[in-house]
């Protein structure tokens, strides 16, 4: 019978095959039915593998290797999160590097296999409650909830009433206990028409219209009308181009002030990242510290000369990585000194760094009339950023070429 061994790195490393040829065995003693299997291969190395032997609640064998590289599996994420692993240093991966992530995996097999609920069929239990819940809300119920989450998270229980009242005083009574799933875009025009005299109002129920039917789409079923409908009903006049004369010198007044705003660094600076990364606005607003990465990148000719980067990762949520120069990073530090500790790169300041921000669009909308640009969405303002070459020269300049 095989002697148990707590596996770790220098165990798996030291490990060799048995010299009359057979495979080995090593059973953990952490998780039993998880250990090392070594063996020779034909050309006479040694073999190993983390693998996971038992049999099921009916009897059957169940032999499985576990595969560190597959592209599902939590050890793929760490390794693309962790930057060492993207130099020079892939050679120097062993297999005992894996050795927890593999533990983890290994209970869940077993789990499985003696036919125990997982983790994994909790959260989906869990997951199912949620959606047939969400997918109950009527309009008015689902606005309740934010308006109760607003209060929850600081906001004035006066500008909460104010929420309350322009929905219940603007949005049809029919309207408002239609489920939220059902909302159509009609629907929308009809609640936008019914509140034309008012900007003021119209903006207060965009903003309810978005945040439920957002919630409706990432907790429930996905609802009749497109979240970007609501955004594209806000205004009157058509997505317009740059003007001709816009150049280089413009798009870099733009990001200068962008990278030096005061009073509102919060949504500048987020817009600013949005303009060099790509990364979604959505998915910046939520960005804290802890997705920042630091990577120094060898860009010579021989690869003689480094620079620094900052990578922004953003991978359980949106698989999505993008650079935010150095600049940015050394201004949203000197902001955060002047403020409490937040997790968040761009904390919300009414409440004190609890939350990040909700939205750039009244900044935008504020910025864009500044430089005359009424009509240019954020989307077309890059594409046209990145295809001035302003980007690329900024990037140079970040990096001391220029």
């Amino acid at each position: 019978m095989a002697k148990r061994q707590l596996l770790t790195k220098q165990l798996i490393r030291q490990a060799r095959a048995p010299s009359s040829g057979k495979e080995c065995w090593v059973p953990d003693t952490k998780v039993r039915g998880f250990g090392l299997r070594v063996w020779t291969t034909k050309n006479g190395q040694t073999g190993k593998s983390l693998c996971v032997r038992t049999r099921t609640h009916e009897g059957r064998q169940v032999r499985l290797t576990f595969d560190p590289w597959a592209p599902d599996s939590q050890t793929f994420r760490w390794f693309e999160l962790n930057s060492r692993w993207q130099d020079s240093h892939a050679s120097a991966i062993e297999l005992g590097d894996f050795v927890e992530f593999a533990r983890d995996w290994a209970r869940k097999q077993l789990e499985i296999a003696k036919g125990f609920r997982t983790i994994e069929d909790e959260e989906n239990q869990q997951k199912s409650f949620i959606r047939r819940r969400v997918d109950s809300y009527s309009l008015r119920r689902a606005v309740e909830i934010i308006i109760a989450g607003k209060i929850k998270n600081g906001r004035s229980q006066q500008y909460c009433d104010r929420l309350d009242s322009i929905f219940h005083e603007k949005v049809p009574r029919e309207l408002q206990e239609r489920l939220v799933k059902s909302i159509s875009e009609s629907d929308i025009r009809k609640i936008i028409d019914h509140c034309a005299s008012s900007g003021s109002s119209k903006q207060v129920l965009m903003h309810l219209l978005r945040v439920a039917l957002n919630n409706q789409q990432k907790y429930g079923s996905k609802p009749n009308a497109r979240i970007s409908s609501v955004s594209v009903e806000l205004g009157s006049a058509t997505e317009s181009e740059l003007p001709s004369w816009w150049g280089i010198d413009q798009f870099d007044q733009v990001l200068d002030g962008l990278l030096y705003e005061k009073d509102y660094w919060q949504q500048a600076l987020c817009v600013f990242a949005h303009l060099e990364s790509g990364i979604p606005v959505s998915a910046l607003l939520k960005l804290k510290w802890d997705e920042l990465y630091f990577k120094s990148v060898h860009a010579g000719p021989d690869d003689s000369e480094s620079f620094e980067q900052y990578f922004i990762i953003i991978e359980e949520r949106y698989r999505r990585r993008g650079r935010l120069p150095k600049s940015a990073v050394e201004m949203l530090r000197l902001h955060h000194a002047k403020i409490a500790e937040t997790p968040y790169c761009f904390p919300s300041a009414s409440l004190k760094g609890s939350q990040p921000i909700s939205s750039i669009e009244p900044f935008w909308s504020n910025w864009r009339q500044k430089f005359q640009l009424a009509n240019v969405s954020l989307s077309k303002f890059r594409k046209q950023y990145i295809q001035s070459g302003a980007s690329l020269r900024r990037s140079f300049q970040d990096i001391g070429w220029i």
